[in-house]
């Protein structure tokens, strides 16, 4: 997903992509030790890009839309869902031959520096990193999901459990409150 930026004239252009993860996903994608395996996501499906670029003398506007659909591990009955990521990012590119003054360091900060000698803009990492923050922290397979039976571990979204939950003696007049009402 590579867009040559010298080639185009001034003025909008358009482009579409459609990459499959395994090019955006390394297969040696290190896992952070805070994250077990599971909770990282599973894009199995085609993901769509679309790009718009703005070009003038001075910058480079872009605009990224991405859709596709993940596979996740419900936080609550453990099942496996699928769901729809739709998301998207802008961004600034300047040469910095043609930035009035000299860059200090954090400067930059609300813009990209295009390379003069090679001006290609690499969608690739953006994307995938876009993805990655488009996952829901609360992954549910949907949202009236019941979970599973902190005794029995039956899953309550396909059938009740026999279990006789006990109640901590602490809650009684809680209890007794809700059955007055």
């Amino acid at each position: 997903m590579k867009i040559q930026v010298e080639t185009l004239s001034n003025g909008i252009h358009e482009y579409k992509f459609v990459v499959l993860p395994e090019e955006i996903f390394s297969d040696d994608l290190t896992v952070p030790a805070d994250l077990s395996i599971q909770e990282v996501p599973d894009f199995q499906h085609p993901i769509y890009v679309a790009a718009t670029i703005e070009k003038n003398t001075r910058h480079v506007y872009l605009k990224v839309s991405i859709h596709t659909i993940g596979k996740f591990q419900c936080d609550r009955c453990v099942e496996y869902f699928e769901n729809e990521i739709d998301n998207s990012y802008e961004a600034v590119y300047r040469y910095q031959s043609r930035v009035p003054f000299p860059l200090q360091t954090g400067e930059n900060d609300d813009f990209i520096i295009l390379d003069e000698n090679n001006p290609i803009i690499d969608l690739s990492e953006d994307v995938r990193q876009t993805l990655l923050l488009s996952v829901p922290m609360k992954l549910l397979c949907k949202e009236s999901c019941a979970g599973l039976c902190s005794h029995c571990g039956t899953n309550l979204n396909e059938q009740p459990c026999d279990c006789i939950s006990e109640i901590d003696e602490r809650w009684n007049s809680l209890v007794s409150l809700k059955r007055n009402n």
